[in-house]
């Protein structure tokens, strides 16, 4: 099995994408530089090899969401393999929350029926490996606040203007 990765250019930033012909298991949201979203990229798995034209459809629909169009995520195939059943869970509940809508971490709790797990959702919403494929950005404390947001450049604030970006 071949592992890929590639990074682009966005209206935002670099953003880096990375899997197998099995499906998406890495995205890093836009970076400033190119080298630094590779970086990122390939800190957590070296195994991946360049290849600018991976995932050609994908990287289009990406540029196209950073320019403000309405892009829909949920039909890309995604690989978390290497995730715990748990994590898996919590991750299919939160890519069933739409652009334009938000979610708390104790609603993903109830909804994969694990209402004290809240905290345990948030931290697997925390190491969501495909951010924006699975938009971990939607999901909120139950106060309202934004929460955490494990973005290796920008953190919360790239969350803030991703939500404003989706209004």
């Amino acid at each position: 099995m071949g592992y890929f990765y590639t990074i682009f250019r966005t209206k935002w930033g670099y953003f880096g994408i990375a899997g197998t012909e099995d499906g998406l298991m890495e995205t890093i949201l836009p970076c400033p530089g190119k080298d630094t979203a590779e970086r990122y990229i390939l800190t957590n798995n070296p195994r991946f090899q360049y290849q600018k034209r991976c995932f050609l459809p994908l990287q289009e629909r990406i540029k196209s969401y950073f320019e403000g169009a309405f892009e829909d995520f949920g039909d890309v195939a995604v690989n978390l393999g290497n995730l715990g059943d748990f994590s898996r869970a919590v991750l299919a509940a939160v890519r069933n929350v739409t652009t334009g809508n938000t979610s708390t971490y104790a609603d993903i709790a109830k909804q994969i029926k694990r209402p004290k797990a809240y905290r345990a959702a948030a931290n697997a919403i925390g190491r969501n490996p495909v951010p924006l494929i699975i938009p971990c950005h939607r999901i909120l404390c139950s106060d309202g606040h934004l929460g955490g947001f494990s973005c290796p450049v920008g953190g919360v604030e790239t969350k803030a203007r991703l939500l404003e970006h989706e209004k």
